[in-house]
Formats: C-alpha cells, structure tokens, sequence
C-alpha cells in the first residue's frame, strides 16, 4: 500500500525507480485518481502482489475502502487487473 514515491516494493512491482512522483509522467494514474493493480510474479514466479496507491494519501485511503467493500464493487472490479478509482461510487471505478 502506498504509492512508488513512498513504498519502495510498490515501485519494484511497477517497474519503476525508487522514489518515483506523480510529476514524472510515468504513472499509470494521475492527480486526485487511486489505483489498484495486480501483479503476477513480478518478485518470483507464483506470488500475486496487489498494488493499491494514490496520487495523495486521501486517494490511496479511497482505494483501500474500495478493497474492504470488494463485494459492493464486485461489478466494477470484475476481471480486471488494474482499476482507477476517482470516487466510491459505481462510475467512479473504471479499468486501467
């Protein structure tokens, strides 16, 4: 939990430099957005690792809450791998 600018393992798993900001371009969400990802292997082979971060801590928190009511945003969540979230709402949950 936490984005690649303050968690160096969520910076491993996507790929990126330890810290890396919003303000670099280079993440896959932007200003006031969560995201929560899936990773498959990327620390050794079988091992899942679910990314949740956020352009501000606020944002992350949101994501976190989306996690605990998995079963509201089940719809929305469905088979993706990556969501971003801009709300706790159905329209605020879309595919990355």
């Amino acid at each position: 939990v936490g984005g690649p600018a303050v968690n160096r393992l969520t910076a491993q798993a996507m790929g990126l430099s330890y810290p890396t900001y919003g303000s670099s371009g280079l993440l896959p969400y932007g200003e006031g957005e969560a995201y929560v990802k899936v990773y498959d292997g990327v620390f050794k082979p079988g091992q899942v690792v679910v990314v949740v971060a956020g352009w501000e801590a606020e944002n992350t928190r949101m994501a976190t809450s989306l996690l605990q009511q998995f079963d509201t945003f089940a719809e929305q969540l469905g088979s993706n791998t990556a969501v971003k979230v801009t709300s706790l709402s159905a329209s605020g949950v879309k595919p990355a």
